[in-house]
């Protein structure tokens, strides 16, 4: 899970790069915290950590840029103001956009985990005398945003089976 929170913390810095090379000056980023899609099954824990890892990669992988983040605080009142302005609407696309607006951010983004299983296996060897216990797990995050600058709202994912 470390190297998919690594790989999205990848794209963002490309983005962020391509925004700055547009821009004359520090970028406001604007991160809410993750959502996990009705789909998965991820314990508050898990979800905390996963937030934790990944806001930490994305300050450590733009740490020599001029970025500007947006508290999470500043970004859940404004996440709520925005929610009620727009009636209840809660898609993460049509949010964005006012989002950023009203927070005054150049990126704003919204990662989600779409899917995220573990199974484990037990595996007997050929005389059936001893056997060992193997772990597969997947995880899925998109990473959706809106990037002002561009007026384009986007979508990356990224996958990992191990």
């Amino acid at each position: 899970m470390k190297n998919l929170i690594s790989i999205l913390c990848t794209m963002c810095i490309l983005l962020i790069a391509t925004t700055m090379a547009s821009a004359n000056g520090t970028i406001r980023v604007a991160q809410l915290p993750i959502l996990v899609d009705s789909s998965a099954v991820v314990s508050q824990e898990t979800s905390t950590t996963l937030q934790a890892r990944f806001q930490q990669e994305l300050q450590r992988t733009t740490a020599a840029a001029s970025v500007q983040y947006v508290s999470e605080q500043e970004c859940l009142t404004a996440y709520r103001k925005v929610v009620n302005d727009l009636n209840g609407v809660s898609d993460t696309t049509a949010i964005l956009k006012p989002l950023a607006q009203e927070l005054n951010a150049d990126i704003v983004l919204q990662p989600v985990i779409m899917s995220c299983q573990q199974k484990d296996y037990m595996h007997l060897n050929d005389t059936m005398s001893s056997s060992s216990i193997y772990t597969r797990s997947l995880a899925s995050i998109d990473l959706i945003g809106y990037d002002r600058r561009q007026d384009e709202v986007f979508q990356k994912n990224a996958a990992l089976t191990y």
